[in-house]
């Protein structure tokens, strides 16, 4: 796994926040897609 991945996803998971606050779809698309991606790498 790159090093870099770690800070990324704290990175997506902080713009779901974000997303979550401004535009609930948006916030819950991206939350979606963060869990599909950590299902997947595991």
């Amino acid at each position: 796994m790159p090093k870099h991945t770690t800070l990324n996803h704290n990175h997506v998971e902080m713009m779901g926040l974000i997303g979550m606050g401004n535009n609930p779809m948006v916030g819950a698309t991206v939350a979606v897609a963060v869990s599909v991606e950590e299902a997947m790498s595991k």
